[in-house]
């Protein structure tokens, strides 16, 4: 749907299960929802999952500081469902795109980060 909008530089994440043909040549597919489902019992978490991965692709975000924000946004009930969330598309990302981070180039922390 949104991948035309997709800036030339840009990096498109997508659901690999509802994935039914390659969007562009810039996407990183995970099974989002599967995950959740299967590895935590809650498909509504698959967003933080997302989060999760995200915060591997881009290097400016940083892991310590998602999780430090999840229990000031979230309330308590779910804070630790989203805790491993978090976690789980982190490291999910990390094994199936190890060096996707560092493709990405900064010339400033306040500008926007782009691929070559």
């Amino acid at each position: 749907l949104y991948y035309r909008d997709l800036k030339a530089e840009g990096l498109l994440l997508v659901d690999a299960d509802l994935l039914t043909q390659q969007p562009t040549n810039r996407f990183c597919a995970l099974p989002f929802t599967a995950l959740a489902r299967e590895k935590l019992g809650n498909a509504q978490a698959m967003n933080i999952v997302c989060l999760g991965a995200l915060v591997h692709v881009l290097p400016m975000l940083s892991l310590k500081a998602v999780k430090a924000t999840l229990p000031a946004v979230l309330p308590a009930k779910i804070v630790e469902l989203n805790l491993k969330a978090v976690d789980l598309g982190h490291t999910r990302a990390k094994k199936q795109y190890p060096d996707i981070a560092k493709q990405w180039t900064f010339s400033s922390p306040t500008t926007t980060a782009s691929m070559p």
